[in-house]
Order: structure tokens, then sequence, then C-alpha cells
């Protein structure tokens, strides 16, 4: 525990002297899952909606680039939706079936910006990323006791906004 806090206390310390900028995001994340059986039937393949939330310091700031690092928890799936018929094929009722996955993620991005005004700052930014997984829903169980789910995965993290500086935060 002391030493969590010493480093939260030399974290801080580092953002006051060096003027890095800590910044938290929260979002929805836009996935889905395509399970096929046989090639013939497709499993969780319509958008799922999640979210996302990171922790991440923005450092290297020059005029027209900077470097971002970021980790945080994302949730990413798929989701189906099960039609129910009577004897006579007439649809009776539906049921909407989630299937999810929780991450926690890491990734460092290259922000590059243009002032346009004085504090609106459009920018684009990539990178790596890498996600290891830590906890799911019951319908990849089974591919976790085969060994079939991967744990950690990589990708690249696109990005794209508009920064409004005041006077100590950005929007």
């Amino acid at each position: 525990m002391r030493k969590i806090l010493l480093n939260l206390l030399f974290l801080l310390t580092s953002i006051s002297l060096i003027g890095q900028t800590l910044k938290f995001q929260g979002g929805t994340t836009l996935s889905n899952l395509d399970w096929n059986l046989n090639n013939n039937i497709s499993f969780y393949n319509q958008s799922f909606i999640g979210y996302s939330g990171l922790i991440g310091l923005d450092y290297f700031e020059r005029k027209y680039i900077n470097i971002s690092s970021n980790f945080g928890l994302v949730r990413k799936g798929g989701k189906e939706t099960i039609i129910f018929t009577d004897s006579e094929g007439y649809q009776t009722s539906e049921k909407t079936n989630n299937a999810h996955l929780d991450y926690l993620s890491i990734n460092s991005t290259i922000d590059f910006k243009y002032s346009i005004k004085e504090k609106v700052i459009p920018f684009i930014s990539f990178g790596p990323r890498t996600d290891y997984l830590i906890s799911y829903s019951n319908e990849f169980k089974g591919l976790d006791e085969m060994n079939e789910l991967n744990k950690i995965t990589y990708g690249l993290t696109i990005g794209a906004g508009i920064r409004y500086d005041m006077l100590k935060f950005q929007i």
C-alpha cells in the first residue's frame, strides 16, 4: 500500500512539474463476434454496445505532436436474437442474448494536432494496443476449458477528435 501511495504522489508531482496532461476517458464500444458452426450458422454476429473507461497521460507535448498512454477496462462482445415460433411457423416471441468479454486494455498513441484557434485543437491519433482478458460471460466457458479463448489480443488504436482548452482543463 505504501508503494502505491508513493507512486501516486510521484505521478502527481511529475504531472505538475513537467506539465503532462492526466486524462480520463469514458465511452462506448461497438463490436460483434462471428462464431461460425460448420461455416453455415453464425452466432453473436449482431452489434453489441459495450463500454470503455481509461485513464492516461499525454507527455512529450510539442506544438504539433504528443504521445499518449492509457490503461483501463473495455467490454467487447456480440449479441444474437432468438425467435420462437409456434407449430405453424408464426413468431410467438423473441429473446436477445449477449456474450461479452472484459479486457484490461493498455495502449500508446502518437497524437497529431493542429490548433485552429487558441483553445480549439483538432487531432488524429494511432498506435499499438494490447488487451488482456480478465472476465467473460458464460457463453465462453467451453472455449476457455478447451484452451481456445485468447487471453491476450493485440491491435491498433485509431482516434480523432477536437480538444478544447479551459484554464487548466481540457474537454
